[in-house]
């Protein structure tokens, strides 16, 4: 029994390895994001600067 319910479910390293690569891409795509909008403040506050 316990070798059919170990094929239906994923090994757990794998699941630790799918696990750690899902949480560094959405570290990666936060920090991305956040760069993102930085740079957009960043073009803006100058954007401002030139104008006064």
């Amino acid at each position: 029994m316990e070798f059919v319910t170990e094929k239906n479910s994923l090994p757990y390293p794998l699941q630790a390895a799918i696990r750690w690569r899902i949480v560094r891409f959405a570290r990666a795509v936060t920090k991305g994001y956040i760069a993102v909008m930085a740079g957009k403040w960043l073009t803006c506050l100058r954007q401002i600067k030139e104008y006064f």
